[in-house]
């Protein structure tokens, strides 16, 4: 479970989920887990730089975040390994590694 001191609590759909976001070596960390289980972890990685503009990890963008990736399809609810998205030039989340394929 994401450790309550380092991270912040989102209401979507009426699900409560937890999320931090962490920075290294031009790249942010995005970090989603649901409050309530030790479910599959939403894990999104933007470059903190593209183009001219800084990518702002905001709560709104969680939201948007989460909404994508449960139709992506994310199991927050269900033991699984870590999904882990990336975002690309165009905004869109493409699968890392996570979701079973064919």
């Amino acid at each position: 479970m994401l450790s309550r001191k380092k991270s912040r609590v989102i209401v979507f759909e009426g699900q409560k989920y937890r999320w931090s976001v962490s920075g290294d070596s031009g790249y942010s960390v995005l970090v989603v887990q649901h409050t309530e289980t030790d479910g599959q972890r939403l894990e999104i990685i933007t470059s903190l730089v593209e183009g001219p503009t800084v990518n702002a990890i905001t709560p709104s963008f969680v939201v948007q975040t989460i909404k994508d990736a449960l139709k992506t399809g994310w199991t927050p609810l269900q033991k699984a390994p870590p999904l882990e998205l990336s975002l690309n030039a165009v905004g869109r989340l493409e699968i890392r590694r996570g979701l079973a394929t064919g």
